[in-house]
């Protein structure tokens, strides 16, 4: 009888015991049924944040050149070629940017002159390039030769469209004494190679950025006159 019953307690041990092993499965499977979102969500990448997308409201509109920069080779004084500076060691213009988001940004701070680093070179040089004329000062210039000048001059520079009448306004009145400035040295120089003291000596020379014509024209009617 004893054995009987250890038997029987043995066998319900057993069903027991199958019972819970039949029914640990099922919740394991509802767990992981439970679980399966949340590893899925854990395994995707975030989403990405989209990029800020700024257009500067400048006042660029052509495309710029650039197989032809107008600084190229130009060296000047720190102060833009001014003989007054003349000492203080060479700088160059803006380099031509290939993209046009790549141009130097203006601010007008200063009424009078630009202050960002190379910006007043790169008018010399613009001024260079476009000098074609025996044009003794800014004012003479033909409207449409300030035009161009001006428009290569956004090829390097960008500002915002606010402030586009004080950047002209600036770019006016460097042309202005940058122009009286370069001629000046052109006349110091060409009489200090040949050892004249009267201009109207130096008639029929080189100049690096003036053509002979040009150069005669401009002793013939405007410096070797007496009215200058």
């Amino acid at each position: 009888m004893r054995n009987m019953k250890e038997q029987g307690k043995g066998r319900g041990r057993g069903k027991g015991n199958s019972s819970l092993h039949h029914a640990m499965p099922q919740r394991s499977t509802r767990t992981s049924a439970a679980l399966a979102p949340i590893i899925q969500s854990s395994n995707e990448a975030p989403p990405s944040t989209p990029e800020v997308q700024i257009n500067l409201p400048t006042i660029y509109d052509h495309s710029p050149t650039p197989s032809n920069p107008v600084c190229g080779g130009l060296l000047m004084s720190e102060n833009d070629g001014s003989s007054k500076s003349s000492s203080r060691g060479p700088s160059v213009g803006l380099p031509y940017p290939l993209n046009p988001n790549d141009r130097v940004h203006l601010t007008p701070i200063n009424a009078d002159v630009f202050v960002e680093k190379g910006v007043t070179t790169t008018v010399t040089c613009i001024i260079k390039k476009h000098f074609k004329g025996p044009w003794p000062t800014w004012r003479k210039v033909p409207s449409d030769v300030k035009e161009l000048m001006w428009k290569t001059f956004q090829e390097y520079c960008k500002w915002n469209l606010e402030h586009n009448s004080k950047i002209k306004n600036v770019f006016d009145k460097t042309g202005k004494t940058r122009l009286r400035d370069m001629l000046a040295d052109e006349r110091m120089k060409a009489m200090k190679e040949v050892g004249a003291t009267n201009i109207r000596e130096c008639k029929g020379m080189d100049r690096e950025w003036i053509t002979k014509d040009v150069w005669d024209a401009l002793i013939n009617n405007e410096w070797g006159t007496d009215a200058w």
